[in-house]
């Protein structure tokens, strides 16, 4: 391996093991340039000891973010989990949640007993009037059916004859006000 002189760059020196500075033979008769060419090579390695503490930190450091976000990562899953959990109970209806919170406070304490039973019977009743307007909502689509087959088997004539014939009935709020 061939190198210079490190502090005069002059002559080429050749063997150098790569164990400190090169001195050209004048230099290392010149006890100031020693004195300098050691100094600058002993801050060197200071530097460079300075910087493998700090890759040292910065490692320690990256482990504990490391760590970190696999801590995160964690809490990330869990709470999108939970969030699944309650998008399926919202996605219930609201009379099975009020169900199921009856079926949790029953045996409680006896205000929730009566409670429960009150609440219960009102679910009930509503779902009653659900069933019972639905039933309406079949019999009248029904009833459109019907009168949509009916409309185009009919002429133009006889439905303009129909329309005006209902539009001169009265209407059953109307009736009541004429004979009162």
């Amino acid at each position: 391996m061939t190198d210079t002189c490190t502090y005069c760059h002059g002559v080429r020196l050749v063997g150098w093991s790569g164990a400190g500075p090169i001195l050209c033979p004048e230099c290392s008769r010149d006890q100031d340039a020693f004195t300098v060419i050691t100094q600058a090579w002993r801050e060197q390695r200071a530097a460079v000891k300075e910087l493998f503490r700090e890759n040292a930190v910065l490692r320690s450091n990256s482990d504990l973010l490391s760590s970190e976000n696999a801590s995160l990562s964690r809490q990330v899953d869990a709470m999108a989990q939970r969030i699944e959990s309650l998008a399926e109970e919202l996605a219930k209806p609201e009379d099975m949640r009020l169900r199921e919170v009856i079926e949790v406070m029953v045996g409680r304490a006896v205000v929730f007993d009566s409670l429960a039973q009150r609440v219960d019977a009102l679910l009930v009743e509503l779902d009653d009037w659900v069933s019972r307007a639905g039933e309406a909502q079949q019999m009248c689509e029904v009833a459109r059916s019907r009168l949509h087959v009916v409309a185009d088997g009919m002429t133009e004539h006889a439905y303009q004859e129909i329309a005006s014939a209902l539009e001169a009935l009265p209407r059953p709020g109307e009736a009541n006000d004429r004979s009162a």
